[in-house]
């Protein structure tokens, strides 16, 4: 196995730029490397350091953003459980309160369904919870990617300082 190898075999969990929304949303959560300076680093692994990264990346967890996506923001993004996921604790209980209020509020809108006030904060949260579910199906994504090529990154940097000293 080439340094190479392990590089594409983990390049689908690193960040990528398809679209306006990835390069408009990567100003606010940049990486810290880019994935052409990470593959350089690949590159450089004699075999003994190589080993050494495969172990550590294989004890490593590196989300799968496909999995993220479909189970954990598609399927249940209403209750913040993607946001919990990848480390973000205080959107996600943002989100799972917010989708809470939304139903609380449901219910109170079948007891008195002519009230304003009850209609208007009906339409804030369930609309503001689709909003914010919409968003989320685009960041969270992004944001896990950034968040392994950072772990993977530093794996590297720790593998060859080790044999650079």
């Amino acid at each position: 196995m080439t340094g190479l190898d392990l590089y594409y075999s983990i390049e689908n969990k690193l960040p990528r730029k398809y679209h306006w929304f990835t390069n408009w949303y990567i100003k606010f959560e940049k990486p810290k490397i880019s994935n052409e300076e990470l593959k350089l680093k690949f590159e450089k692994l004699n075999n003994t350091q190589l080993n050494e990264v495969a172990f550590k990346l294989s004890n490593t967890k590196i989300l799968n953003p496909t999995k993220v996506f479909w189970l954990y923001n598609f399927i249940f993004g209403a209750l913040g459980v993607a946001r919990f996921a990848i480390g973000h604790f205080k959107i996600g209980l943002f989100r799972l309160i917010f989708t809470i209020i939304a139903i609380i509020v449901s219910f109170f809108l079948e007891i008195n369904p002519y009230d304003p006030l009850i209609g208007l904060l009906y339409i804030f949260f369930y609309y503001g919870g689709q909003g914010l579910w919409v968003a989320d199906l685009f960041m969270v994504g992004v944001s896990l990617r950034n968040q392994n090529i950072e772990k993977i990154n530093n794996i590297l940097d720790e593998t060859l300082a080790k044999d650079n000293v």
